[in-house]
């Protein structure tokens, strides 16, 4: 049928003394254009698709994932030089993991403790002192939203949660960051006097220590808060939230980490001087509270 549409039309525009001729593709012949080209052209391509300029030929490379609208498909035939290829989508890579650095809307800073779930929605459990008092929404490494907070108990207790927003550009991890790496959390669990642990906050990086004691009771400026877990790991200013885990796998796999504890606070002592100590909040009895669970990803 469009064939012979085509053709009819074409019999009644010869008759008229009229010669069909097809558009001229537009020559993007400046780099300034070319520049355009590709960024409108990713703009209509479908979501996960990518342009680049080839510095080896000058074409506009639309690497196309899915399929094509009729829109994009003539902004193609409509401009010059343009080359599409299949592509698997483009992801961010940004992972939001506890032991990041974090900051509220006015600028509180603190470290992510650990990414949870329940339902489909994700939490961020961190220090309870960290959220109240500050204004939502929280942001993360590079400047990413991560999301408001939902809620948070302190003193008594110190946790609470940040709610992962539908909008953040950060794919939640049950990670924790851990030295140049990053060690995948596969169990929350108790942990004993004696254990060796880690920590990972933004202010000291990865420290390690051992558990000293635990039930400690830490009489803060702000309040007493109860039933800490006690080490010597190093902690600083702007550590708060920072997850506290294994050494080692063995936590649903031999590969994963176990997740003890968020940080609270400190005894003020610096971490090169005799006698310093850092008190964790315990995580089983936070996940219990909310009923978290550990995301599968």
């Amino acid at each position: 049928m469009r064939f012979v549409a085509a053709r009819s039309l074409a019999i009644l525009a010869m008759a008229a003394g009229i010669i069909l001729t097809p558009a001229v593709p537009t020559m993007a012949a400046t780099a300034e254009a070319r520049a355009s080209l590709r960024d409108r052209l990713a703009e209509l391509a479908p979501v996960g698709s990518s342009a680049v300029i080839d510095p080896a030929t000058g074409e506009v490379v639309v690497r196309v994932a899915g399929t094509a609208s009729r829109e994009f498909t003539a902004a193609v035939s409509r401009h010059r030089p343009v080359r599409t290829v299949s592509s698997a989508p483009v992801q961010t890579t940004a992972i939001l993991r506890g032991g990041q650095a974090m900051n509220s809307y006015d600028g509180r800073p603190c470290t992510t403790g650990l990414v949870t779930q329940y339902g489909s929605t994700f939490y961020l459990i961190t220090a309870g002192h960290c959220l109240i008092g500050a204004q939502s929404p929280w942001w993360g490494e590079g400047g990413a939203m991560i999301g408001p907070a939902h809620s948070a108990t302190f003193p008594g207790s110190d946790f609470g949660l940040l709610r992962v927003s539908d909008v953040s550009p950060l794919t939640p991890r049950s990670e924790v960051a851990f030295q140049t790496g990053y060690a995948r959390i596969g169990g929350v669990a108790d942990v004993a006097v004696g254990t060796s642990v880690c920590k990972t906050g933004r202010t000291t990086g990865t420290t390690c220590g051992t558990v000293l004691a635990k039930n400690a009771t830490y009489h803060f400026q702000q309040g007493v808060v109860y039933g800490l877990i006690e080490t010597d790991a190093c902690t600083a200013a702007g550590d708060s939230g920072a997850p506290l885990i294994s050494t080692r796998g063995g936590y649903g796999s031999r590969s994963k980490y176990g997740a003890f504890g968020i940080l609270s606070g400190s005894n003020g002592v610096a971490c090169d001087g005799p006698g310093h100590r850092s008190a964790f909040q315990p995580l089983p009895p936070v996940m219990s509270y909310y009923g978290l669970q550990l995301p599968e990803v």
